[in-house]
């Protein structure tokens, strides 16, 4: 039997097969980033933090302000059911249209969305991605982490 070399997407990271462990890994955090308590905790801190970053752009210079890729998957991991058009989205990025396009492409590409009939979605990838910076922000402040994925 000849062992093939995983793909590795443009980013560098291994496309291949992830190992089982990860794979049961990455599900139970899917799982549990959904719960209906955990969600609503997570989703208070991501309120949190695009508030602050709307706070901040009315004070200082936007590139010192602006990171589209986190603004876009914020703004989708608070819409209705992780799904939003793409007005809403060029208009939370602070962006050009064209920009915030190219940073769609981008998390498209590196599969924390995926687009279909006009809405842009969080696939399980982004969803765990933003669950994780939510957590790790409540843990810096608090010291503890309190509601952890694991």
């Amino acid at each position: 039997m000849v062992r093939q070399k995983p793909k590795t997407a443009s980013s560098g990271r291994t496309t291949g097969p992830m190992p089982q462990v990860r794979r049961i890994d990455f599900w139970a955090k899917a799982i549990a980033a959904r719960s209906p308590a955990m969600l609503e905790h997570l989703q208070g801190v991501a309120r949190a933090l695009v508030a602050a970053r709307r706070a901040m752009r009315t004070t200082l210079p936007p590139e010192f302000v602006n990171n589209p890729p986190m603004d876009l998957l914020y703004t989708v991991f608070l819409a209705d059911d992780h799904c939003a058009t793409l007005p809403p989205l060029i208009a939370a990025t602070g962006v050009s249209a064209p920009v915030a396009r190219r940073w769609i492409d981008l998390l498209v590409e590196r599969d924390l969305v995926y687009e279909s009939a006009g809405m842009i979605r969080l696939t399980d990838a982004g969803l765990i991605l933003v669950a994780e910076t939510c957590q790790a922000v409540i843990a810096s402040q608090t010291g503890v982490d309190e509601m952890s994925l694991n």
